[in-house]
């Protein structure tokens, strides 16, 4: 029992402290007494720059264009890096980029150049 209360004490150490554990009698395993608030981060992403069109990107989970432009832009994808994510946009190469916005997703990186 010792034993199982160490190793979840290991394992939940960021989680919970020596405190919040207990045993009970006549039981044989810990039990939590209550677990810390999870802080969460939340982030509004616009579409007038091609950060926030990357950060959208990243957030939904797929490619692809978001409006709020008037010129060019091209958006790409890598699961690999931030610079092949680049690599990949639409005329990337052929026009000349006047704002570049990278953002990381759960499976890779999402980005969007707009050109001028």
């Amino acid at each position: 029992m010792k034993a199982f209360a160490i190793f979840c004490l290991f394992f939940l150490g960021s989680v919970c402290s020596a405190q919040d554990v207990v045993v009970r009698k006549g039981s044989s395993m810990p039990v939590i007494k209550s677990l810390p608030a999870v802080k969460s981060y939340s982030f509004v992403s616009s579409n007038s720059t091609a950060q926030g069109v990357a950060e959208i990107q990243a957030s939904r989970g797929y490619l692809g264009h978001c409006g709020g432009n008037r010129g060019s832009e091209g958006v790409g994808y890598s699961s690999y890096s931030s610079d092949d994510a680049i690599k990949n946009c639409c005329y990337w190469g052929k026009k000349t980029p006047i704002d570049i916005g990278v953002a990381r997703g759960l499976k890779g990186w999402y980005a969007c150049v707009r050109y001028r």
